[in-house]
């Protein structure tokens, strides 16, 4: 394939301070033949301003807005659209164009019809990309016939240390540069039945023609990668660092607060609200919903492994089996929460076989509810 289509989708919510630095690096990519998917999470900022400044004036992008609900939801609605799903729904006359699709509630601005891709990149807008990044992925795909995923090493930058510093991840894992392994060479090899995967790299768009995220939780990266990794037979390792990765202390990600008895002040996003209605701390907030999203991640997780039993060995099954046991740690985790929104605890009857490893407390809270709020009442006085 001389000269493949690539389309780097990046979803936005309320990153104004970084945005320009993250734009600014993708319209600048060495490899031209690109489409630029911007997804506007129902933003409060001016980030949707900024999307569109440059919008005016590079042809290469395009903008969907639409109701806040999460990344999961964003990078689906621009995977959707690089594959055609709203074509029913665009028009060019004239271009630029912006359409506001009534059954959807989204928002489409673009310079041209979508061109189906051939490999997809995700960036999160408070990222950016080293110049050459894409360039780079491009080679490695001519250079190797048949490669669906090339991951690629980064950058990490600690906005409150100002630090950079390199991943090490390839080398904890003993993966070796310039190699291809399949999924399950490459969870044999972790350190820890711990995997998320979604912007560090470039995956055929022939892997995701059904893969999607799911919407409306945390960690979404984790059911993604598990899920896209144990399909994919040919994941090439390339140790050049070509994202900066950011870490930052007001990112939704950012779930661990050291205090925990802060009254809510943090600005959540809207598909939270429920969940902060609920709560008095932003600590139990952040903490419920990593929970709640382990709950959907350990369900759909077995609902993959029944769907793909017959494809799967005997040695991927029990590999897929200790990552659902340890996302099943956090996703009991919610049993412990007097006030339940959005019913972990009956979400987790459906995961009982995996809860070998969830804590005391938790598998209390579960299978004594009366006994571990008397114990919770007590300790309080």
């Amino acid at each position: 394939m001389p000269n493949p289509h690539v389309s780097i989708i990046i979803p936005i919510y309320n990153v104004e301070k970084y945005l320009r630095e993250c734009l600014d690096s993708v319209i600048n990519q060495t490899y031209t033949n690109l489409s630029i998917i911007l997804v506007n999470d129902g933003s409060t900022d001016t980030s949707l301003e900024i999307a569109k400044e440059y919008f005016e004036k590079d042809s290469r992008i395009a903008i969907i807005s639409k109701k806040n609900a999460g990344m999961g939801s964003s990078r689906n609605a621009g995977l959707d659209y690089v594959q055609g799903q709203f074509n029913q729904s665009l028009t060019l006359s004239p271009p630029p164009t912006g359409i506001l699709d009534s059954n959807s509630s989204y928002q489409f601005f673009y310079h041209a019809l979508p061109t189906l891709p051939d490999y997809i990149h995700f960036l999160d807008s408070d990222d950016w990309l080293e110049r050459g990044c894409i360039e780079e992925c491009v080679r490695v795909v001519q250079d190797n016939p048949g490669v669906e995923i090339v991951w690629h090493s980064h950058f990490i930058f600690d906005e409150i240390k100002n630090k950079t510093s390199s991943n090490q991840f390839f080398a904890l894992c003993h993966l070796e540069c310039g190699r291809q392994y399949s999924g399950i060479e490459i969870f044999s090899q972790l350190p820890s039945p711990s995997f998320s995967w979604a912007w560090s790299g470039m995956v055929s768009c022939r892997n995701l023609k059904k893969l999607r995220f799911v919407q409306g939780i945390e960690s979404e990266d984790a059911l993604f990668g598990m899920q896209l990794f144990a399909l994919a037979k040919k994941i090439f390792i390339d140790c050049q660092e070509l994202m900066h990765y950011r870490i930052r202390p007001n990112s939704i990600s950012h779930h661990t607060l050291k205090d925990k008895n802060s009254k809510n002040q943090a600005k959540f996003p809207t598909y939270l609200q429920d969940v902060v209605e609920s709560f008095q701390t932003d600590y139990d907030v952040r903490h419920y919903s990593f929970a709640y999203s382990h709950c959907i991640i350990c369900i759909e997780m077995d609902k993959f492994l029944q769907k793909h039993s017959k494809r799967f060995d005997n040695e991927m099954k029990k590999i897929l089996v200790k990552m659902i046991e340890h996302r099943a740690i956090f996703a009991f985790g919610g049993c412990g929460f007097l006030s339940d929104p959005r019913n972990c605890k009956e979400m987790c009857k459906k995961i009982t076989q995996y809860s070998r490893l969830a804590r005391l407390g938790s598998k209390i809270a579960f299978y004594f509810p009366k006994l571990y709020r008397l114990v919770k009442k007590l300790k309080s006085l």
